[in-house]
């Protein structure tokens, strides 16, 4: 266990003299190593997690880091039945918040050739280098998933999350979430695609000088369509966007979109003039 405290902020007086007297802030980061030997794992947590691959082989490796102050702390559980992995930091009601922070990171460390599903309540999910089948699903946060591997499927689920993939080689991959983009950038051509978003856009990038794709598309009348890719009706790349009160975006790059910082979809500087909204334009100095 590794610990570290520093002094209340200043700021946290605000709540009371009197309640926060003597308080420090305590950080405790511990580690678990779990003896598993499928070839699936769920995760099911309450707190922030990151998935990324166990190396030196390793077997399934928790790091857990811990936040509390005087006795909003975390009472937390990692525990593993079966092939579900549970960790959750358990704050106590009401806290978590500047004056009375609480809360638990967790960092998985995931064998190789073991299939990922990720089940978080209301917390960001960060997926790493892993090379198996992934499905993540979370609500009112963002799913961040990079450098998949090819032949390998991925899920993104969220209700007012953002969803970003980056550096994909699956084939396939479907992206579903509502009130926020989904932006999704290939390293390696796919073999099928699936977005749906409400109230929002989808940007997607494949690579350029790759197959055809046919692309469909379903908008409402607030929705533009801009596809820049070479298209044929009967390919078997497929790509369907479907958007309500969004833009539906395809097009190819010659190289890897980078990352764009939150929020995601930002504007790439790969994107065609022709697939600019008037904001995006105006920041590239266009009329």
């Amino acid at each position: 266990m590794r610990k570290m405290r520093a002094a209340c902020a200043a700021g946290a007086l605000a709540v009371g003299a009197g309640l926060l007297a003597g308080c420090s802030t305590t950080t405790d980061t511990n580690h678990k190593l779990f003896e598993f030997s499928g070839k699936e794992l769920t995760i099911r947590t309450d707190s922030p997690v990151s998935v990324v691959p166990a190396t030196g082989g390793q077997p399934l490796h928790v790091k857990e880091t811990l936040k509390g102050t005087g006795k909003s702390k975390p009472d937390p559980s990692m525990s593993l039945r079966g092939d579900t992995l549970g960790l959750y930091g358990r704050c106590p009601r009401g806290t978590g918040k500047v004056e009375l922070p609480c809360g638990a990171t967790y960092v998985v460390a995931l064998p190789p050739d073991v299939a990922l599903t990720v089940r978080s309540n209301q917390q960001p999910v960060l997926v790493k280098d892993i090379r198996t089948d992934i499905d993540v699903q979370t609500s009112n946060q963002p799913i961040t998933v990079e450098n998949t591997a090819p032949g390998t499927s991925l899920r993104m689920v969220s209700s007012n999350g953002w969803l970003q993939g980056q550096g994909l080689r699956s084939s396939k991959v479907r992206a579903t979430t509502s009130n926020k983009v989904v932006t999704l950038n290939f390293a390696a051509p796919p073999d099928q695609v699936r977005t749906k978003v409400s109230n929002d856009r989808a940007t997607i990038t494949v690579p350029r000088g790759g197959p055809d794709y046919r692309v469909t598309t379903h908008l409402d009348s607030y929705g533009k369509r801009c596809i820049e890719v070479p298209q044929n009706a009967k390919s078997d790349h497929t790509v369907d966007v479907t958007t309500t009160r969004g833009n539906a975006r395809v097009f190819a790059s010659t190289q890897v979109a980078a990352k764009p910082a939150w929020p995601a979809g930002a504007m790439d500087e790969n994107m065609p003039d022709g697939c600019l909204n008037a904001a995006e334009k105006k920041v590239r100095g266009l009329k």
